[in-house]
């Protein structure tokens, strides 16, 4: 008599899971005007809208003429916060305090960056 032998089949399905997205979902603070100096609250959201939890990351704060990161007009604020994660689509909210560094005047546009 022969042994039996048992043959499994084996499935294979890909599965992608989204990669970590952080994006920007809100900035607010209820200073219009702003004094050299002076310390302003500003409360921002960060949502992961990716598949996976992230790693550390900064929000970072910029003020700006024109609204554009790096382009040489930039004032970076003096406050940032790192998070230590962000689970997959789930979203960090958080109020920083800063002040506006001396010898600036104008209009500036107030930036929240995520890196």
């Amino acid at each position: 008599m022969s042994p039996s032998i048992r043959r499994r089949s084996l499935y294979f399905i890909q599965v992608v899971v989204p990669p970590a997205d952080l994006i920007v979902t809100g900035v607010g603070t209820a200073a219009t005007t702003v004094q050299a100096g002076q310390t302003v609250s500003v409360s921002n959201s960060i949502k992961n809208q990716g598949g996976t939890q992230t790693g550390p990351f900064t929000v970072a704060f910029y003020l700006s003429t024109n609204g554009t990161v790096g382009d040489g007009d930039d004032t970076v604020s003096t406050t940032s916060r790192t998070v230590k994660y962000a689970e997959a689509r789930g979203e960090h909210a958080g109020e920083d305090r800063g002040s506006d560094p001396a010898g600036y005047s104008g209009r500036r546009l107030l930036l929240v960056r995520k890196g």
